[in-house]
């Protein structure tokens, strides 16, 4: 097995997500794991998610959205977030501590209900000092493979 880095490119990557939007994008990140899965996808040609119609919105936000946010400071970023009326809370883990990331960083998640402007929201968020990554997922994929009742479904992004 290789790192990211250890590969000059990536053809392809096939995930799953925790919420696809009408356009496409995407929320990530139940699995505290979304910088690195943004690294690869990133460096990929092309992505590929694999949900189930479930995981099939209108309007991101009802999954709460990720964020992983480095240690020190923790505090103040989350003061920030709710600040702003994002409903922010760190994930817990079964024992009532802070889940870390493969970073060791936490992750707090942020309850919205809904995202109205997820370009806009991606660009404010990374701009806070402290918080290493959202998962907002935009612009990414090409190809979602949805399982529904009558079997799998291919919905085909169109991207410029």
């Amino acid at each position: 097995m290789k790192t990211i880095d250890e590969v000059p490119h990536v053809d392809l990557t096939i995930d799953g997500a925790d919420e696809v939007d009408k356009n496409f994008q995407g929320i990530k990140g139940g699995g505290a794991a979304h910088a690195f899965e943004k690294v690869v996808a990133t460096s990929s040609t092309k992505n590929i998610w694999i949900v189930d119609e479930t995981k099939l919105v209108d309007t991101l936000g009802k999954f709460p959205l990720p964020l992983e946010v480095i240690p020190y400071g923790s505090t103040k970023v989350f003061d920030r977030l709710q600040n702003e009326g994002l409903n922010p809370k760190f994930r817990l883990n079964d024992d009532g501590e802070r889940v870390k990331t493969h970073s060791d960083n936490y992750v707090i998640d942020l309850y919205m209900g809904h995202i109205d402007h997820p370009h806009l929201l991606a660009n404010w968020l990374i701009s806070q000092v402290g918080l290493l990554e959202h998962g907002l997922f935009l612009d990414i994929v090409n190809t979602v493979v949805v399982g529904t009742q009558d079997g799998p479904k291919i919905l085909e992004a169109k991207r410029a």
